[in-house]
Protein backbone atom coordinates (compact mmCIF):
# COMPACT_ATOMS: atom_id res chain seq x y z
CA UNK A 1 0.00 0.00 0.00
CA UNK A 2 2.93 2.54 0.90
CA UNK A 3 4.41 1.41 -2.74
CA UNK A 4 1.15 2.25 -4.34
CA UNK A 5 0.63 -1.00 -5.37
CA UNK A 6 -2.37 -2.66 -4.15
CA UNK A 7 -2.99 -5.69 -5.62
CA UNK A 8 -0.51 -8.00 -3.02
CA UNK A 9 -3.06 -6.72 -0.75
CA UNK A 10 -6.07 -7.53 -1.84
CA UNK A 11 -5.72 -11.40 -0.21
CA UNK A 12 -5.48 -9.77 3.09
CA UNK A 13 -8.64 -7.74 2.39
CA UNK A 14 -10.82 -10.51 1.26
CA UNK A 15 -9.52 -12.98 4.16
CA UNK A 16 -10.63 -10.08 6.46
CA UNK A 17 -13.60 -9.79 4.74
CA UNK A 18 -14.16 -13.19 5.33
CA UNK A 19 -13.27 -13.09 8.88
CA UNK A 20 -15.78 -9.91 9.36
CA UNK A 21 -18.52 -12.12 8.72
CA UNK A 22 -17.59 -15.46 10.32
CA UNK A 23 -17.08 -12.90 13.15
CA UNK A 24 -21.20 -11.23 12.49
CA UNK A 25 -22.57 -14.83 12.62
CA UNK A 26 -21.03 -15.73 15.22
CA UNK A 27 -21.99 -12.79 17.50
CA UNK A 28 -25.68 -12.98 15.53
CA UNK A 29 -27.02 -15.46 17.63
CA UNK A 30 -26.62 -18.64 20.08
CA UNK A 31 -22.92 -16.95 20.24
CA UNK A 32 -21.49 -19.84 22.15
CA UNK A 33 -22.48 -23.05 20.28
CA UNK A 34 -21.10 -21.20 17.02
CA UNK A 35 -18.02 -20.47 18.58
CA UNK A 36 -16.99 -23.32 19.51
CA UNK A 37 -17.90 -25.01 16.01
CA UNK A 38 -15.35 -22.60 14.62
CA UNK A 39 -13.14 -23.39 17.68
CA UNK A 40 -13.46 -27.06 17.12
CA UNK A 41 -12.87 -26.72 13.42
CA UNK A 42 -9.80 -25.19 13.39
CA UNK A 43 -8.36 -27.79 16.00
CA UNK A 44 -9.64 -30.41 13.68
CA UNK A 45 -8.18 -28.90 10.52
CA UNK A 46 -4.96 -29.04 12.48
CA UNK A 47 -5.43 -32.66 13.49
CA UNK A 48 -5.98 -33.89 10.10
CA UNK A 49 -2.75 -32.13 8.95
CA UNK A 50 -1.10 -33.77 11.94
CA UNK A 51 -2.04 -36.91 11.49
CA UNK A 52 -1.73 -36.68 7.34
CA UNK A 53 2.07 -37.08 8.66
CA UNK A 54 1.91 -40.48 10.60
CA UNK A 55 1.78 -43.08 8.11
CA UNK A 56 0.57 -45.34 10.44
CA UNK A 57 -3.35 -43.30 10.15
CA UNK A 58 -5.72 -43.77 7.29
CA UNK A 59 -4.33 -39.37 6.58
CA UNK A 60 -1.44 -40.50 6.37
CA UNK A 61 -1.43 -43.33 4.26
CA UNK A 62 -3.85 -41.47 1.84
CA UNK A 63 -1.13 -38.71 1.90
CA UNK A 64 1.70 -41.27 0.87
CA UNK A 65 -0.13 -42.14 -1.74
CA UNK A 66 -0.79 -38.10 -2.99
CA UNK A 67 2.77 -37.68 -2.24
CA UNK A 68 4.08 -40.67 -4.53
CA UNK A 69 2.24 -39.00 -7.55
CA UNK A 70 3.44 -35.19 -7.01
CA UNK A 71 6.17 -35.33 -9.68
CA UNK A 72 7.59 -32.02 -7.73
CA UNK A 73 7.83 -33.65 -4.03
CA UNK A 74 10.09 -36.18 -3.03
CA UNK A 75 8.67 -38.80 -0.22
CA UNK A 76 11.45 -38.91 2.04
CA UNK A 77 11.69 -35.37 2.34
CA UNK A 78 8.90 -34.43 4.34
CA UNK A 79 9.47 -38.03 6.23
CA UNK A 80 9.80 -36.45 10.20
CA UNK A 81 12.66 -37.71 12.22
CA UNK A 82 12.42 -39.28 15.33
CA UNK A 83 12.39 -36.63 17.15
CA UNK A 84 10.07 -34.63 15.01
CA UNK A 85 7.53 -37.73 15.21
CA UNK A 86 7.56 -37.76 18.97
CA UNK A 87 6.45 -34.37 19.23
CA UNK A 88 3.78 -34.97 16.16
CA UNK A 89 2.16 -37.92 18.35
CA UNK A 90 2.50 -35.17 21.23
CA UNK A 91 0.91 -32.87 19.15
CA UNK A 92 -2.19 -35.44 18.03
CA UNK A 93 -2.70 -36.88 21.34
CA UNK A 94 -2.99 -33.35 22.38
CA UNK A 95 -5.57 -31.93 20.02
CA UNK A 96 -7.33 -35.22 20.44
CA UNK A 97 -7.86 -34.71 24.14
CA UNK A 98 -9.05 -30.94 23.55
CA UNK A 99 -11.94 -32.29 21.18
CA UNK A 100 -12.54 -34.93 23.60
CA UNK A 101 -13.64 -32.16 26.04
CA UNK A 102 -17.55 -31.66 27.18
CA UNK A 103 -18.39 -28.49 26.15
CA UNK A 104 -17.42 -29.80 22.48
CA UNK A 105 -19.24 -32.84 22.14
CA UNK A 106 -22.75 -31.57 20.22
CA UNK A 107 -20.67 -29.21 18.42
CA UNK A 108 -18.51 -33.23 17.27
CA UNK A 109 -21.62 -35.13 17.06
CA UNK A 110 -23.46 -32.04 15.04
CA UNK A 111 -19.87 -31.90 12.68
CA UNK A 112 -20.08 -36.34 12.04
CA UNK A 113 -24.15 -35.82 11.50
CA UNK A 114 -23.64 -32.88 8.96
CA UNK A 115 -20.96 -34.75 6.94
CA UNK A 116 -23.07 -37.91 6.32
CA UNK A 117 -25.72 -35.41 5.66
CA UNK A 118 -23.54 -33.99 2.92
CA UNK A 119 -21.35 -36.92 2.33
CA UNK A 120 -18.59 -34.09 2.48
CA UNK A 121 -16.23 -32.16 5.32
CA UNK A 122 -19.08 -29.39 6.50
CA UNK A 123 -17.67 -25.98 6.80
CA UNK A 124 -18.33 -24.65 10.39
CA UNK A 125 -20.93 -22.21 9.59
CA UNK A 126 -22.69 -25.21 7.77
CA UNK A 127 -23.49 -26.85 11.00
CA UNK A 128 -26.47 -26.98 12.92
CA UNK A 129 -28.22 -26.24 9.80
CA UNK A 130 -26.52 -23.41 8.94
CA UNK A 131 -25.89 -21.69 5.87
CA UNK A 132 -24.35 -23.74 3.13
CA UNK A 133 -21.28 -21.75 1.60
CA UNK A 134 -19.33 -18.16 1.80
CA UNK A 135 -22.27 -17.62 -0.37
CA UNK A 136 -25.16 -18.28 1.53
CA UNK A 137 -23.56 -16.73 4.54
CA UNK A 138 -23.16 -13.80 3.25
CA UNK A 139 -26.86 -13.86 2.11
CA UNK A 140 -27.76 -14.80 5.66
CA UNK A 141 -26.08 -11.70 7.01
CA UNK A 142 -27.82 -9.25 4.25
CA UNK A 143 -24.37 -8.58 2.44
CA UNK A 144 -25.50 -9.94 -1.11
CA UNK A 145 -23.62 -6.84 -2.42
CA UNK A 146 -20.44 -7.37 -0.79
CA UNK A 147 -20.45 -10.88 -1.73
CA UNK A 148 -21.41 -10.24 -5.76
CA UNK A 149 -19.53 -7.44 -6.21
CA UNK A 150 -16.26 -6.92 -3.86
CA UNK A 151 -15.39 -10.52 -2.89
CA UNK A 152 -15.95 -12.29 -6.30
CA UNK A 153 -13.65 -9.45 -7.45
CA UNK A 154 -11.46 -10.13 -5.04
CA UNK A 155 -11.48 -14.13 -5.00
CA UNK A 156 -10.72 -13.43 -8.90
CA UNK A 157 -7.17 -12.01 -8.09
CA UNK A 158 -6.63 -14.40 -5.05
CA UNK A 159 -7.23 -17.33 -7.93
CA UNK A 160 -5.18 -15.70 -10.86
CA UNK A 161 -8.38 -15.71 -13.16
CA UNK A 162 -7.73 -11.39 -12.98
CA UNK A 163 -6.61 -10.13 -16.40
CA UNK A 164 -7.19 -6.74 -15.54
CA UNK A 165 -3.98 -5.78 -14.58
CA UNK A 166 -2.24 -7.28 -17.36
CA UNK A 167 -4.49 -4.96 -19.62
CA UNK A 168 -3.82 -1.84 -18.37
CA UNK A 169 -0.40 -2.63 -18.01
CA UNK A 170 0.02 -0.68 -14.81
CA UNK A 171 1.78 -1.60 -11.46
CA UNK A 172 1.47 0.69 -9.27
CA UNK A 173 -2.51 2.32 -8.77
CA UNK A 174 -3.24 5.14 -6.60
CA UNK A 175 -7.35 4.93 -7.08
CA UNK A 176 -7.05 0.92 -6.06
CA UNK A 177 -4.75 2.19 -3.08
CA UNK A 178 -7.58 3.87 -1.33
CA UNK A 179 -10.39 1.50 -2.48
CA UNK A 180 -8.37 -1.13 -0.74
CA UNK A 181 -7.45 0.96 1.84
CA UNK A 182 -10.79 2.51 2.74
CA UNK A 183 -11.94 -1.25 2.68
CA UNK A 184 -9.83 -2.48 5.25
CA UNK A 185 -10.14 0.51 7.57
CA UNK A 186 -14.13 0.17 7.13
CA UNK A 187 -13.93 -3.82 7.65
CA UNK A 188 -11.60 -2.91 10.80
CA UNK A 189 -14.04 -0.68 11.79
CA UNK A 190 -17.06 -2.84 11.63
CA UNK A 191 -15.27 -5.50 13.54
CA UNK A 192 -14.14 -3.45 16.68
CA UNK A 193 -18.05 -2.13 17.12
CA UNK A 194 -19.42 -5.91 16.75
CA UNK A 195 -17.21 -6.90 19.26
CA UNK A 196 -17.88 -4.18 21.85
CA UNK A 197 -21.70 -4.44 21.36
CA UNK A 198 -21.29 -8.20 21.99
CA UNK A 199 -18.83 -7.91 25.07
CA UNK A 200 -18.68 -4.01 26.07
CA UNK A 201 -22.40 -2.98 25.48
CA UNK A 202 -22.88 0.64 26.28
CA UNK A 203 -19.39 1.83 25.34
CA UNK A 204 -18.78 4.99 23.24
CA UNK A 205 -16.99 4.92 19.88
CA UNK A 206 -17.17 8.65 19.21
CA UNK A 207 -14.52 10.18 21.29
CA UNK A 208 -11.86 7.41 19.93
CA UNK A 209 -13.03 7.33 16.43
CA UNK A 210 -13.26 11.55 16.02
CA UNK A 211 -9.68 11.63 18.22
CA UNK A 212 -7.94 8.87 15.96
CA UNK A 213 -9.59 7.65 13.21
CA UNK A 214 -11.53 9.97 11.63
CA UNK A 215 -9.24 12.36 10.10
CA UNK A 216 -6.89 9.59 8.82
CA UNK A 217 -9.88 7.80 7.24
CA UNK A 218 -11.19 10.88 5.40
CA UNK A 219 -7.21 11.58 4.15
CA UNK A 220 -7.64 8.02 2.59
CA UNK A 221 -10.49 8.77 0.06
CA UNK A 222 -9.12 12.81 -1.10
CA UNK A 223 -7.62 13.11 -4.47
Amino acid sequence: VSESCPAPAIPLVRSSWEALISMEYILEADYLRRSLAWLANYARTRLDGYRSLDSSTIQGKEFLEVLAADRWVKVDVLAPSNTDMEELLKGIANLEKFLARPQFQTVEEEYVRTKKKRKSRPQWFQLFDGPTSIRGLARHLNRHAQYDFLYRSWSSVVHAQDASRLINRRLRDANSNKQITSFATSLFLSATQMLLKKFRPGEDLSVWYKDEVRERFLLIGKP
